[in-house]
């Protein structure tokens, strides 16, 4: 994800992404202090969002940007617990039980409709996008993922 530029380097400033003791990917203009380095995604990071917060009967937009075309798995859950498996690009947030399994083509900006049933106030539900044939930004080896979010149905 974008992020700012780390301050103990003193070149060119950082573009969008760079970790701490990471393999150097792209061109880097400048000197890293204490063994930061920089990393360049070599395609759009999925990121996944909710436009606004909504109540039962409402609606809200979802975002899931990311490469175009890229086939991949949104998971819904109810609880969100987080599991680290292997061959994953971070952790996933909304495992062991999920809710809801839907293929997906990035990017993707739909409504999502929320019944009007009063049931639903206050319940959180975790989405997470997964791209088995993304790979990883830090090891290609590894499936990319979304950051998760998080949907909260006011009262």
């Amino acid at each position: 994800m974008a992020g700012l530029p780390d301050p103990s380097f003193n070149g060119t400033p950082a573009p969008d992404l760079f970790a701490s003791g990471g393999t150097v990917v792209g061109d880097v203009d400048g000197v890293f202090a204490f063994g930061a380095v920089h990393i360049e995604p070599k395609a759009d990071l999925p990121t996944l969002s909710f436009d606004t917060s909504v109540a039962p009967g409402g609606s809200t937009i979802m975002s899931l940007l990311g490469p175009e075309a890229e086939a991949g798995l949104l998971v819904v859950a109810l609880d969100s617990g987080i599991a680290s498996l292997a061959h994953f690009e971070g952790p996933l947030w909304v495992l062991p039980h999920f809710l809801l399994l839907v293929p997906v083509l990035g990017p993707q900006v739909r409504p999502l409709d929320v019944p009007a049933n009063p049931a639903l106030s206050g319940l959180g539900f975790t989405f997470q996008a997964v791209y088995p044939g993304l790979p990883g930004v830090v090891d290609p080896d590894d499936v990319a993922i979304s950051n998760p979010e998080q949907l909260v149905i006011r009262y």
